[in-house]
């Protein structure tokens, strides 16, 4: 996390270095950001970097905080208003996530985020950040779905359908943004993915009497 020195500068001063940084994410994947780009667009020094973040994971995990803020806020909008269905509250995300994408000035870092949150990079973020910041908040929606659309009714068993639908999401996303698909290809593969999983993959077998 941001050091106090940090969060005792001017509001404005802040807002600069967080912009410098998000202007970097969203030129190159995080692997190949440069702190001395991000420092020089931000006009501090070096030494003043060190005093505000550990490095540079440290920095991102705050700019990060601002953009799970924001799905968390969809999250929660979503399943409010699909009455607790997860299959629509998956849409309704999937369609924030495109919406934000489709602003120019967005489209770079939502997709360098989106690939970052996937890598394997994501296990040597700060520990300030969960392990997969994707999906941070995801498991405190079970209380608010409707447990009728579940085969299964065990915690256990509908939290792990939870990580499944949301790593799906997760990976058809990736892929649309990688692929640049327009919303309609990519909105109608994860329709499709979802499908499948609300079906189940294994053929039913004939009951004996």
């Amino acid at each position: 996390m941001p050091s106090q020195t940090f969060l005792n500068l001017p509001i404005e001063k802040q807002n600069s270095i967080l912009s410098a940084a998000k202007k970097e994410f969203s030129k190159v994947e995080f692997s190949k950001s440069s702190i001395n780009q991000i420092i020089k667009d931000a006009g501090i020094s070096r030494g003043s970097f060190y005093m505000y973040f550990d490095d540079k994971k440290d920095l991102l995990t705050l700019v990060l905080t601002n953009f799970i803020h924001g799905i968390k806020k969809s999250l929660n909008e979503n399943i409010v208003r699909s009455g607790g269905d997860l299959t629509e509250t998956v849409l309704g995300l999937f369609d924030y996530f495109y919406h934000t994408y489709e602003v120019k000035e967005n489209q770079g870092f939502v997709k360098h985020m989106m690939m970052f949150m996937q890598s394997e990079n994501e296990s040597s973020l700060s520990p300030y950040v969960e392990k997969q910041p994707f999906k941070q908040g995801l498991f405190r929606i079970i209380p608010y779905l409707n447990k009728d659309q579940f085969a299964f009714q065990k915690e256990e068993d509908i939290r792990a359908i939870v990580d499944i639908v949301f790593s799906v999401l997760q990976s058809v996303l990736v892929t649309a943004f990688i692929q640049n698909q327009t919303i309609e290809e990519s909105k109608a593969k994860l329709t499709e993915y979802l499908k499948i999983l609300q079906i189940g993959y294994q053929r039913k077998q004939e009951i004996k009497c």
